[in-house]
C-alpha cells in the first residue's frame, strides 16, 4: 500500500465514522511553518461543504503554548575549566547546563545493555589509541576487549553472543579507520579568557594530515547535525599542529562509513567557541528563563 492510498483510506475512515455532525478544520500553520495549501483530500468534496475550503478562517487556536518557566535562584559557580561539552549543553538548554553544573545532577541513564556495549568499544580503543605497536594492537585487542566485557555484566544476558558480535564489529571497523600514528585526544584552548577541554574519539595521522575522527555507534546521518565541539577540535588541532591539513570527519562504526566534514574555518570554529563561552558566564549572573525545548517537549 503506498503512502497516498494510505491517506485516502485513512480520510475516508475518519469521516465515515460521523453519525450525526462532521466538522473538518485545517492548520493554517504546522510545525512552526506556514501551510496556506488546503490538503488535497478536500477537493473531491469541497461541493458538499458549507463554505470554501480556501476561504479566509472564521476562527483561530493558537494552540497549547509553552509554560512559563520561573526564574532560577541560585547562580552557576565559576569553574577553571569548561568542558566543550557543557557548552553545547548550555547552548542546548541553559536549564539543563544550570542542573547538571550548578545542582551537580546527574542525566538518567538507560537501562539498556547498549550503552555497556558501547562502554567496552570504547575503552579498548582507549587502549588500542595508546598502543603504537601494530602488530601488538592488531593482536592484542581481543584480549584487551574481553576484559572490558567480562566487567559490564552482559557476559549471562541472553542476547551475549548477538550483542557481543556486534561490538567486535564496530572493533573491526574501529581499527581499521584508526590505524597510523595516534595523537592525545584530549586538547586545551583558551577562549574568551576560559579555558576549555574537548575530548575527540580519536586523532590519527596519516599521510602527513591529522584527521580529528568523530566514531558513532550508529549510521551516518544524511545529513549530521554540526556540533560545537566538532569545530573547536578541528581549530585546536590545526593550533596544535601548525603547518599541517587538519580534517575532521565523521565515522560510523556500524556500517564502517567515513564522511569528511565540511569545515567551517578555525576563524570561524573560534569565533562559535567565542560566542558560546561568552554567554555562559553571563547566567552565572542573571536569571535563566529561556524555556528549555526539551523540557517543553516532555
Amino acid at each position: 500500500m503506498g503512502k497516498v492510498t494510505e491517506e485516502d483510506g485513512l480520510f475516508f475512515v475518519a469521516l465515515s465514522r460521523a453519525q450525526e455532525e462532521l466538522s473538518l478544520s485545517r492548520a493554517l500553520r504546522y510545525g512552526g511553518r506556514s501551510s496556506p495549501n488546503p490538503s488535497r483530500l478536500l477537493g473531491p468534496i469541497g461541493g458538499h461543504l458549507p463554505r470554501s475550503v480556501t476561504g479566509d478562517p472564521d476562527w483561530t487556536d493558537e494552540g497549547q503554548q509553552p509554560p512559563s518557566f520561573g526564574a532560577l535562584a541560585l547562580a552557576v559557580p565559576t569553574a577553571d575549566e569548561l568542558s566543550i561539552r557543557a557548552i553545547e549543553t548550555y547552548l542546548d538548554c541553559p536549564r539543563r547546563y544550570y542542573c547538571a553544573h550548578g545542582l551537580g545532577l546527574a542525566e538518567r541513564t538507560s537501562a539498556s545493555p547498549y550503552p555497556g556495549l558501547i562502554s567496552s568499544v570504547r575503552a579498548t580503543l582507549t587502549w588500542a589509541s595508546g598502543t603504537t605497536d601494530q602488530t601488538k594492537r592488531a593482536e592484542g585487542w581481543a584480549a584487551e576487549f574481553d576484559v572490558h566485557w567480562q566487567k559490564i555484566g552482559l557476559v549471562d544476558h541472553v542476547w551475549a553472543n548477538v550483542y557481543r558480535a556486534s561490538a567486535e564489529q564496530m572493533m573491526g571497523h574501529a581499527l581499521r579507520v584508526t590505524a597510523g600514528k595516534n595523537h592525545d585526544v584530549k586538547r586545551r584552548m583558551t577562549v574568551a579568557g576560559q579555558i576549555v577541554t574537548a575530548r575527540a574519539d580519536s586523532i590519527v595521522e596519516n599521510d602527513g594530515a591529522i584527521v580529528v575522527q568523530r566514531l558513532k555507534a550508529a549510521r551516518l546521518a544524511e545529513s549530521e547535525t554540526a556540533r560545537a565541539r566538532y569545530g573547536a577540535l578541528q581549530a585546536v588541532a590545526g593550533a596544535d599542529h601548525p603547518g599541517v591539513t587538519v580534517r575532521f570527519e565523521h565515522v560510523s562504526l556500524v556500517s564502517g562509513e567515513r564522511r569528511v566534514a565540511a569545515s567551517k574555518g578555525d576563524a570561524a570554529a573560534k569565533s562559535s567557541s567565542e560566542r558560546s563561552v561568552g554567554s555562559i558566564p553571563a547566567a552565572r549572573t542573571t536569571l535563566l528563563t529561556r524555556p528549555c525545548k526539551a523540557l517543553v517537549s516532555s
